[in-house]
Order: structure tokens, then C-alpha cells, then sequence
């Protein structure tokens, strides 16, 4: 069972835990998600387990759940950690985002990473491939339906004003 501390619709801290998928009406849970892009300007995506109740097979950029305790930056660092194998050097981090969902908030951050994919290795089984994309190709995932939107627009949004 894992914990998610609640937060307001002010996106501050309440005081309180829940379970991860229990989050009460008028509370939110905090989740991120990670944009990384090299110096060719692709972007890093990940596909999602063929047994993954959610999504099966899709591609998508890495993301998860605050747990209890947890800073936004340190779930980017476990989230990266766990699904991928990539250590996170910080420096290369930028928080570029935040919106709310129905029941969580979600910080969405670009890490400029040149990542051998050669060295990822699917820890937790929640990812079975990764691949390097132009934002072209993936504007063309996202119209073949083989692709999860999720942060795109503030992605792209980050792209066009800093590339």
C-alpha cells in the first residue's frame, strides 16, 4: 500500500495520508512527470508493459506518484531510478509545470540528458522499451493513438519558447 500525502486546492500540505488511489473528493495527491531531451533535440520515451491495467503498450514520457514524505525532485530521481536504471545528475533538471488533475497535481520537469539506451535496464516491469523521437514523431504517435498526451501541451509549450 502506498502512502500520498494530501494536499489542498492550493496545492499545500494538510497534514494528513491516504492511500495512493483512495485521494477523498476535495483533496489531491502530487505526481510528475518527466520530459528528457538530448542534443539533437528528441525526446526519450518509454513504452508501458503489456501488463499494465492502465494504458498497455502505449508510449509515454516517465512519470509516478509523489509517495508520503517525498519532494517533487526526489520522485523524479526515484521514478527514473526504478523504471529506467538513469542516475539523475540535478543540475540538468528544470521544473517547467504544474497543473491539476481531478485528484492530483502534477509537476512536470525536462532533464537535458544525452542517455545511452544501450545502458537502460526495465527495473520494476512497468517498461518494456524506450526509444529516442523527434517532437515530429511524436506529434504522429499521438494521432495514431499509440502514444499517452499527458503533459505534451507544457512540453511543447517549453520547446517552442527555449529551441
Amino acid at each position: 500500500m502506498e502512502l500520498v500525502d494530501l494536499l489542498n486546492n492550493r496545492k499545500e500540505l494538510v497534514g494528513k495520508t491516504c492511500e495512493r488511489t483512495k485521494v477523498p473528493d476535495g483533496f489531491y495527491g502530487l505526481s510528475i512527470h518527466i520530459w528528457i531531451i538530448n542534443d539533437k533535440n528528441e525526446i526519450l520515451i518509454q513504452q508501458r508493459s503489456s501488463n499494465r491495467k492502465m494504458f498497455p503498450n502505449m508510449w509515454t514520457n516517465t512519470g509516478g506518484a509523489c509517495i508520503s514524505g517525498e519532494t517533487s525532485i526526489l520522485t523524479v530521481i526515484r521514478e527514473l531510478k526504478e523504471e529506467l536504471n538513469i542516475d539523475v545528475n540535478i543540475d540538468h533538471l528544470e521544473f517547467i509545470a504544474s497543473y491539476k488533475r481531478e485528484k492530483d497535481y502534477v509537476d512536470v520537469w525536462v532533464l537535458k540528458e544525452n542517455i545511452n539506451t544501450n545502458n537502460i535496464k526495465f527495473v520494476d516491469g512497468e517498461v518494456q522499451d524506450v526509444k529516442w523521437v523527434s517532437i515530429d514523431e511524436w506529434k504522429d504517435m499521438l494521432k495514431e493513438g499509440i502514444a499517452i498526451k499527458s503533459s505534451t501541451d507544457y512540453f511543447l509549450n517549453y520547446i517552442n519558447k527555449n529551441y
